[in-house]
């Protein structure tokens, strides 16, 4: 029988949020036992690390389109400041796989090779808010998949 566990002491929100350019991967290794995953990224690849604020979310829903079932996933959050437009320009240019960790300490990547995640912008100073609302969306083929924990030191660097 298998058994989903309950937990009470559970928190939402992110804690971390990393964006590699999809060109940077070199494969994604698959454990057979557990189903964790660890991507395999080149030497020097380019690394964006988002400072997470209070309000960062992850959504991830199944959705039936022409060709089956499919994931579409939602990463939303802000990045204070609209003097870092260069740096969101380059974000919204590219083609993204994301790893989040969630305050829980799951480690997911979320996009794929074949279906990347975009970054759409939108900067503003109204509201008493100066900087740019984000969205990391796509429609993947699978669910997110969960990052091996052994992997997780190599994988995020750390500051």
């Amino acid at each position: 029988m298998k058994k989903i566990e309950l937990f009470f002491d559970h928190v939402d929100g992110l804690s971390q949020l990393y964006l590699f350019d999809v060109s940077d991967l070199i494969r994604i290794d698959r454990s057979a036992t557990n189903g964790t995953v660890r991507p395999v990224f080149r030497e020097y690849c380019n690394i964006y690390k988002v400072s997470v604020l209070d309000g960062f979310t992850y959504e991830e829903n199944m959705v039936h389109n022409d060709s089956g079932e499919a994931y579409d996933v939602q990463i939303r959050g802000f990045i204070p400041r609209i003097g870092q437009s260069f740096t969101i320009h380059q974000l919204e240019v590219g083609a993204w796989l994301a790893v989040i960790q969630d305050a829980n300490g799951d480690v997911l990547l979320c996009g794929s090779p074949d279906v990347p995640l975009s970054f759409e912008g939108n900067k503003g100073t109204g509201n008493g808010r100066n900087g740019t609302a984000f969205t990391l969306k796509g429609v993947q083929p699978m669910p997110s998949a969960i990052v091996a924990q052994t992997e997780v030191p190599v994988l995020l660097p750390t500051e």
